[in-house]
C-alpha cells in the first residue's frame, strides 16, 4: 500500500495464517512493517531485509527473498495496490512455497491493460457493475445515503466542478436517465462564487447548495431519514 511519504509498505511475519490480523493486534512485534522506496523498489538485498525483519526461519530466508522480489515485480508490472501471499510454507526438503495469495488491481490503471479475463461479474454488486460500464465510480453502501458534494477549490476550481455537475445532468437526461435523487453541494475556495452562480442559474432539479460541510452533512442526513 502507498503512504503519505511516497513509500510503499511491505508486511512480513513468521506468524502467518488466517489469524494474522489478530496477531498484529495482540503481538505487534511479530509483524514487521518495512517501508519500500517507490524509486528503489525491491531488489534481493531489500527482499532479504524484509524476510529477516519478519523473523522467518533461517532456512526460509533465501527462498522467501526470491519470492518477495517476484511479488514486487507483480505489484509494479500489473499496476496492483496489494499483492499478498498467506500462508507461505517451508517444506521438509527446504523449498519455500506459496499456498495462497491475493492480488488487488488498481482500477484507475485499467485503461492500460485488458483485464476482462480477470473480472468476475457475478462476484460484484450489479449496481457497481452497471456504473462501471458507464465509466462512473460508484460504491454501494447500506441504508439510505444522501450524496454530499464537498469541494474546496484548490487545484480544481469550483466553477469547473459546477460545470461538471451541469454537464452530468445534461448527459444523463440525454440518455433518458434523469437524476431522481437529492444532491447536497458545498463549494468553497477558488472560484467558489462563480461555481455557486453556475448552479443557481442552472436550477438543476434536486440540487441544494449549502455554505458549510456541517450544514451539508446535516441536510443529507435529514433527506436520508425522510426516505426511510
Amino acid at each position: 500500500a502507498g503512504s503519505a511519504n511516497r513509500t510503499f509498505l511491505s508486511i512480513c511475519s513468521a506468524e502467518g495464517g488466517m489469524d494474522i490480523e489478530e496477531v498484529a493486534r495482540t503481538n505487534p512485534d511479530a509483524v514487521a512493517k518495512v517501508p519500500v522506496s517507490a524509486v528503489d523498489g525491491v531488489d534481493r538485498a531489500k527482499a532479504r531485509e524484509i524476510a529477516l525483519a519478519g523473523k522467518l526461519p533461517e532456512a526460509a530466508v533465501e527462498g522467501a527473498a526470491e519470492l518477495i522480489e517476484r511479488l514486487w515485480a507483480v505489484f509494479v508490472d500489473e499496476d496492483a495496490t496489494l499483492v499478498e501471499v498467506n500462508p507461505l510454507i517451508l517444506t521438509s526438503d527446504g523449498r519455500v512455497v506459496a499456498l495462497d495469495g491475493k492480488v488487488t488491481l488498481d482500477g484507475n490503471a485499467g485503461f492500460r491493460r485488458d483485464r476482462a479475463a480477470f473480472v468476475d461479474a457475478s462476484a460484484g454488486d450489479p449496481l457497481e457493475a452497471k456504473a462501471a460500464a458507464k465509466d462512473l465510480n460508484y460504491v454501494k453502501l447500506d441504508g439510505s445515503v444522501g450524496i454530499i458534494g464537498n469541494v474546496f477549490g484548490g487545484i480544481t476550481s469550483c466553477d469547473a466542478v459546477a460545470d461538471g455537475i451541469v454537464a452530468a445532468y445534461e448527459l444523463l437526461a440525454d440518455r433518458g436517465e434523469p437524476v431522481d435523487r437529492r444532491i447536497v453541494v458545498r463549494l468553497d475556495g477558488n472560484a467558489a462564487e462563480r461555481g455557486r452562480a453556475i448552479l443557481r442559474e442552472a436550477a438543476l432539479p434536486g440540487v441544494e447548495q449549502v455554505l458549510t460541510m456541517d450544514a451539508a452533512a446535516a441536510r443529507a442526513a435529514r433527506l436520508a431519514a425522510a426516505e426511510v
